[in-house]
């Protein structure tokens, strides 16, 4: 008898499994609530189709009490130093901040960039000039021209030349996007044509042989950009009319890009004021 009440209690295990082993089972096959399971859903930017007949205009003034631009210290004592000094008006001072007519602050990037869920639609009519519109970057003594420049992505050509009587090295180095690029240009040479892709960050050129030397180029994926000249003027044509865009600036002095303000612009001319850097 002892022996059919081991073998009954042996038979009474599988049983006592059972519902567990059927319990992990239904559990791994009821679906997930919480849509864990689901895929994020793909938003679609819709295209912004508005005639393309605004000009939009502006001065960017610097803040702050009055300056005067300081002399590069780099060139103190560098053995072209002499060569550096030829330079006319700004080339021998400080890049970073050079301030012109009426406060007029040079070298910032005004961007218009369309609003969340929307993207610019943008025909061969827009894209056309900017293939014949080459951006270039000498270095005709100790100083960029221009010391922050900014091209359409995969369209517009960028031309870094040096017409200086002197040698220098160019260092370009970019985001993840683009790939570095570094060689010596001997007097009156000049690279080929690049073309990058756009990058969320500015790209920072340098020269080896002089390294006080620097300039920066923003590389946009849409038309709609400009560079403050030497007065802090700036002008971006072809803008879509009567859609709310995000006006935004940006200046060496700061981390990224900033947002200005929303702006709906009209037909023809208009004028964007109260934009201000400040040290």
């Amino acid at each position: 008898m002892r022996r059919f009440h081991i073998v009954g209690v042996l038979l009474l295990i599988p049983a006592m499994m059972l519902p567990l082993i059927v319990g992990c089972d239904k559990g791994k096959d009821t679906p997930k609530t919480n849509g864990g399971d689901q895929k994020p859903k793909t938003v679609v930017a819709v295209d912004i189709t508005a005639p393309t007949d605004a000009v939009v205009k502006g001065v960017v003034k610097y803040k702050g009490s009055a300056f005067e631009p300081e002399l590069e210290p780099g060139i103190k004592g560098h053995k072209e130093e002499a060569l550096c000094m030829k330079g006319p008006g700004n080339d021998t001072k400080v890049q970073k901040w050079l301030v012109g007519k009426d406060g007029g602050l040079a070298n910032v990037v005004v961007s218009l960039e369309p609003p969340a869920g929307k993207k610019y639609k943008i025909d061969d009519k827009l894209i056309d000039p900017f293939k014949k519109k080459e951006v270039v970057l000498d270095q005709p003594f100790c100083a960029y021209h221009p010391h922050v420049s900014a091209v359409y992505a995969k369209v517009q050509p960028f031309v870094v030349k040096n017409s200086a009587k002197f040698s220098h090295n160019t260092n370009i180095k970019p985001g993840p996007k683009n790939l570095p690029k570094n060689a010596l240009i001997e007097p009156g040479q000049s690279w080929a044509p690049l073309v990058f892709e756009a990058e969320s960050t500015p790209i920072n050129i340098s020269c080896e042989l002089h390294g006080f030397m620097s300039a920066k180029l923003w590389v946009f994926n849409h038309p709609y950009f400009a560079v403050t000249n030497e007065n802090g003027e700036f002008t971006i044509e072809n803008v879509p009319s009567g859609e709310e865009l995000i006006v935004n600036m940006w200046h060496e002095s700061m981390d990224k890009k900033k947002e200005f303000e929303k702006h709906s612009f009209k037909k023809g001319e208009n004028t964007v004021t109260g934009m201000e850097v400040s040290k």
